[in-house]
């Protein structure tokens, strides 16, 4: 641990030293145990410095992102709590790293990955083809909920306003997936659940590309969610699909063009993060192309327009340009 942090002494806990009396006594923690705030922090940065003493650089874009160059070959490894990823197409530096780690900890090599946090991968090397699906993650809460059978093609109702307010229930099943939500959001969600159990079997396909061809596409509704819009972008490298969003804006836009310009926001900052991580990963030359179909938005995006209606979001139109610019962004 990194500063101290003393326990009672747990009632089940064998005392070998007489002296020690449970009431007058406590126990100090000498290593991150699970449930301590630390221990995260604790963990990644011991198994960062064990990284980098073998060579490792950690990505600016992403902590738990490391990669090491060897001889003209490199090997990526992503960390995620304690759960290890290594990639590379070269198997002496995969077996040199393993050793390494072997050396420090209890390890347990799982071999090629084929499930991973609820998914499973398949994928043909040769082909330059991957492809991610939950279906079996997704039966299972189908099974939970009693919606292995239903026929949902949408995830919601066709212009579905949701109240804000509405009686509340105590049902088990509902609490677990909504906590204190409205019965009207819990109809919802169990039509957006059977959606997914029914399209269960569609899968994430990606395909070897132009790792340095980013594409966005972006756009929003104004004031469909009471007073404030909706954003939605849907972020592409090489011509898979990488990132995507639909969500409530946090500000009321007092117009279209406002609304766009949200939207704008988010996904300028999305494709800055992923300039980023593609830069971490060795790729160079990054084109990025954004398309957006409102045209005052994009005459904003340009050049300074400042009127007694643009003027309350300069910030973010100046965000945007600079951005553009600086990522040099189409």
């Amino acid at each position: 641990m990194d500063f101290n942090v003393v326990i009672r002494i747990p009632d089940s806990y064998e005392l070998l030293d007489l002296q020690i009396n449970r009431k007058r006594h406590v126990l100090r923690l000498l290593k991150g145990m699970y449930g301590t705030k630390q221990r995260g922090y604790l963990w990644n940065k011991e198994f960062k410095g064990t990284l980098v003493s073998i060579g490792f650089k950690q990505a600016v874009s992403d902590p738990g992102l490391f990669r090491i160059q060897q001889n003209g070959s490199e090997l990526l490894i992503t960390l995620y709590v304690n759960d290890i990823l290594i990639a590379t197409d070269d198997e002496d530096l995969r077996k040199w790293v393993e050793n390494q780690l072997v050396m420090r900890y209890k390890v347990k090599f799982l071999g090629e990955i084929h499930t991973l946090l609820g998914s499973v991968i398949s994928y043909d090397l040769k082909g330059g083809r991957a492809s991610f699906q939950q279906t079996s993650y997704l039966e299972s809460i189908g099974q939970r909920y009693q919606l292995e059978n239903t026929k949902y093609r949408t995830p919601l109702e066709a212009g579905i306003q949701l109240p804000a307010e509405a009686a509340k229930s105590t049902v088990e099943q509902y609490q677990s997936l909504l906590g204190a939500a409205t019965e009207a959001h819990w109809t919802a969600l169990r039509r957006l659940t059977g959606y997914l159990v029914n399209t269960s079997k569609l899968e994430l396909r990606y395909t070897a590309g132009k790792a340095n061809l980013i594409e966005a596409w972006v756009d929003a509704s104004h004031l469909s969610e009471g007073a404030y819009g909706v954003s939605g972008h849907a972020v592409f490298v090489g011509g898979n699909l990488v990132s995507w969003r639909s969500r409530k804006q946090k500000t009321v836009a007092l117009s279209s063009m406002e609304a766009e310009v949200n939207a704008l926001v988010d996904v300028v900052k999305e494709v800055m993060w992923l300039r980023e991580l593609l830069t971490d990963l060795g790729v160079s030359g990054i084109k990025t192309v954004i398309h957006e179909d409102n045209q005052a938005a994009i005459a904003s995006s340009k050049n300074a327009i400042v009127n007694d209606r643009t003027r309350h979001m300069l910030g973010k139109t100046t965000f945007i340009r600079e951005a553009m610019k600086e990522c040099n962004i189409e």
